[in-house]
């Protein structure tokens, strides 16, 4: 187990040493003025194009396109919307013609509302990414709904092979369907991410990046402080204020 664990790490060093340019990224992620958040992408891979050792993915996305990727709409005031630049540092690699998997480390920050005072709530994501990527139904992929059950693929991938193959996989293991045009990374990896995210983000939530006390409720208390802590000998002057208010 553990000569093959070596051998996965040297053929990894040796697909990302091919892979790199001189600023230790892939090229994948080219600056474009005139793309969506600032940038042009070769982020669906095809099996075919996969190297022996693997294809690495090496990129920083830039926060811009990160509020493309998370779907934010300027000027609204919830959904998840880009906090930085994210960093990908993966791995595809073919464990059969069409059977793929994808591991690595992406860090992924983002924002949101508090859903209870509307200030902003980050979170940065370490997503440590290990999936089994399975070619999938047209049919599934355009959204029917079904139960994608890792052992059971036959109803859900395109070549029949795939159960066998999917029979030696654990319970732990997740898996991702891809289409015929090839695995598209952002995509998977924003599915990955909205698993990871609270679906209503508050500031106090301890997996924020800066949890604290949601402003709506200091208010609250604030305002039930002051009532407590009233003075009584302006109990006259403010009743006589009522009064003239009335």
């Amino acid at each position: 187990m553990a000569d093959k664990t070596k051998s996965i790490r040297n053929a990894q060093a040796r697909a990302h040493k091919r892979g790199l340019d001189r600023d230790g990224r892939t090229g994948r992620v080219q600056p474009d003025d005139s793309a969506p958040g600032g940038v042009r992408t070769d982020l669906v891979v095809r099996p075919v194009d996969i190297d022996l050792d693997g294809s690495p993915i090496v990129e920083v996305l830039p926060q811009a396109f990160l509020h493309e990727v998370m779907g934010h709409q300027p000027g609204a005031e919830l959904g998840f919307w880009g906090a930085g630049d994210a960093r990908v540092d993966l791995l595809l690699t073919r464990d059969t013609d069409d059977l793929l998997r994808l591991r690595g480390e992406v860090t992924w920050p983002v924002a949101h509302s508090c859903v209870r005072c509307l200030e902003p709530v980050t979170y940065t994501l370490e997503m440590p990414i290990d999936l089994r990527l399975f070619p999938g139904r047209a049919d599934l992929l355009a959204g029917e709904s079904v139960d994608l059950d890792p052992h059971n693929l036959k109803a859900h991938t395109v070549d029949d092979d795939d159960d066998e193959y999917a029979a030696n996989l654990t319970e732990d293991e997740d898996f991702v369907l891809y289409p015929e045009t090839g695995v598209d990374v952002v995509s998977v990896l924003r599915e990955q991410a909205f698993l990871e995210l609270p679906a209503h983000p508050t500031c106090e939530d301890p997996a924020s990046d800066s949890p604290s006390p949601c402003v709506s409720d200091t208010m609250d208390h604030a305002r039930k402080e002051a009532e407590r802590w009233v003075d009584p000998r302006w109990d006259a002057l403010r009743a006589l204020s009522d009064r003239l208010k009335n």
